[in-house]
Order: C-alpha cells, then sequence, then structure tokens
C-alpha cells in the first residue's frame, strides 16, 4: 500500500480489456489528463487467450466483472509502480455515497474473479 496520498488520484474508466486491465483517463491536476493502460496490482486473472476453452471462459467472466464494477464509472486509484510494458499498476476504488468505497482489486479476488498475485 502508498503511504502517500501523493500518487493517489481521481479517474474515470474508459473501457475494460480483460480481467485485470483498463484502460483510465487520469486526472493529474491542473485540468491535465492522461488516457493510460493500467494494471491492476497485485492480482491476476485468467487469460482471454488461452487455448484451454475452460479458462477462455473464466476469463470472459472476470472481465465481465470488473466491467461491471468499473467500466464508464469515476474511481480513485492509487499508482504502485510501472509494469514490464509500461503501465501504471493500480489499486482501484469506487467511492460509495457514506462509504469508503469499494477496493476492486480485493473484489475481484473475494468473487473468485482472480487470485492474488506478487510482480
Amino acid at each position: 500500500m502508498v503511504a502517500s496520498d501523493i500518487y493517489t488520484y481521481n479517474a474515470k474508466c474508459i473501457r475494460v480489456i480483460d480481467g485485470d486491465s483498463c484502460v483510465l483517463n487520469i486526472d493529474l491536476g491542473f485540468k491535465i489528463w492522461l488516457k493510460r493502460s493500467s494494471r491492476l496490482t497485485m492480482i491476476n486473472t485468467p487469460e482471454l487467450n488461452s487455448p484451454d476453452e475452460e479458462i477462455r471462459l473464466k476469463a470472459v467472466a472476470a472481465k465481465d466483472a470488473l466491467a461491471g464494477l468499473i467500466e464508464g464509472k469515476d474511481v480513485r486509484i492509487k499508482s504502485h509502480r510501472l509494469d514490464k510494458y509500461g503501465r501504471p499498476e493500480v489499486e482501484i476504488v469506487v467511492m460509495t455515497p457514506g462509504g469508503d468505497g469499494i477496493h476492486v482489486n480485493q473484489r475481484m479476488i473475494d468473487d473468485g474473479h482472480a487470485v492474488p498475485y506478487v510482480s
């Protein structure tokens, strides 16, 4: 977890790519926005291009679950680092009225669509 809010941003999910990656429009402040493919940190989901049909079905379910949680929504992200492809690894929280929000990365694990992953 990031101890400082210096790496916390508001963003909007433009599109879900698969169960553990999406395209975010990130608000950097001062009316500066960055559209960036991002990876959800600390989780891994099945691959859409797997040769195994059962894994592909699980991958589609994971993608659909993530889309239901974040696609088209305003979110808060905490950026940890860049992955090997240069994408930011992020924790995503969907803010809820009167609450702390839904921690999307953990929800994907809790709902059985992802497993914990340390890069």
